[in-house]
C-alpha cells in the first residue's frame, strides 16, 4: 500500500508539474481504466491466457496517450511551433503520462493479487501449485511494463510525425491522426 500511495503523490505531482487540475487528471486516469474495462468485458472467456491483459492495456494506453497529449497540447493550442510542442511533451507530459501508467499498473496488479490471494486461501493449493500460481500472476506485471515500454517508443513516433505536420492541419485532425497511429 505504501508503493501505491507513493504513485499517488507522483501522479499528483506530475500533473502540478504539467499545471493541471489533479482532479480532472484522475477521471482521465478512471475513464481511461473504464474504456479498457469495457473491450475486456466484450472478449471471449479469458480461462488461464494471457490475451486479454495485453489488450486491456492497449485500450488503456491509447486512450491515456491521447488524453494526455491534448492537454499538452491545449497548453500550446496557439503554437504551430513543432519544437515548443515537442519540447513540452518530452519534458514534462511524457514523465505524466508514465506516472499515470505506472500508477495504473499497480493497481490492476494489486486487484489480481487480492483475487488471487483469496482464491488460494479457499482452495489450499499444494506448495508448489501456489508457486506457479504466484509465478504466473507475476508474468501480468511483466506484460504490462513491457506494453508501457513499447507503446512509449510507437508513441513518441507517432507525435514526432504528426507535430512535424502540424502546419498542414487543424487540432482535430492532428488527434484523429495521432488515435490512428497509435492504434496501428
Amino acid at each position: 500500500m505504501k508503493q501505491l500511495d507513493e504513485l499517488v503523490k507522483k501522479v499528483y505531482s506530475a500533473a502540478i508539474a504539467c499545471e493541471l487540475n489533479v482532479e480532472e487528471v484522475i477521471d482521465d486516469i478512471a475513464d481511461s481504466m473504464e474504456a479498457a474495462n469495457k473491450i475486456a468485458e466484450g472478449l471471449p472467456s479469458q480461462g488461464d491466457t494471457h490475451d486479454w491483459w495485453p489488450k486491456w492495456w492497449v485500450v488503456f494506453l491509447e486512450e491515456w496517450s491521447h488524453k494526455c497529449f491534448m492537454k499538452c497540447f491545449d497548453k500550446c493550442e496557439d503554437s504551430k511551433d513543432y519544437q515548443k510542442i515537442l519540447n513540452l511533451w518530452l519534458s514534462s507530459f511524457e514523465t505524466f503520462w508514465e506516472v499515470g501508467c505506472d500508477w495504473v499498473r499497480n493497481v490492476r496488479v494489486n486487484e489480481l493479487k487480492e483475487g488471487v490471494s483469496g482464491t488460494i486461501s479457499r482452495a489450499s493449493p499444494s506448495q508448489a501449485d501456489e508457486d506457479a500460481i504466484w509465478h504466473w500472476v507475476d508474468s501480468f506485471d511483466e506484460v504490462a511494463l513491457k506494453a508501457i515500454e513499447l507503446f512509449k517508443e510507437k508513441q513518441r513516433q507517432a507525435i514526432t510525425q504528426i507535430l512535424k505536420e502540424l502546419e498542414e492541419y487543424d487540432k482535430a485532425s492532428l488527434l484523429g491522426k495521432l488515435k490512428r497511429l497509435l492504434s496501428a
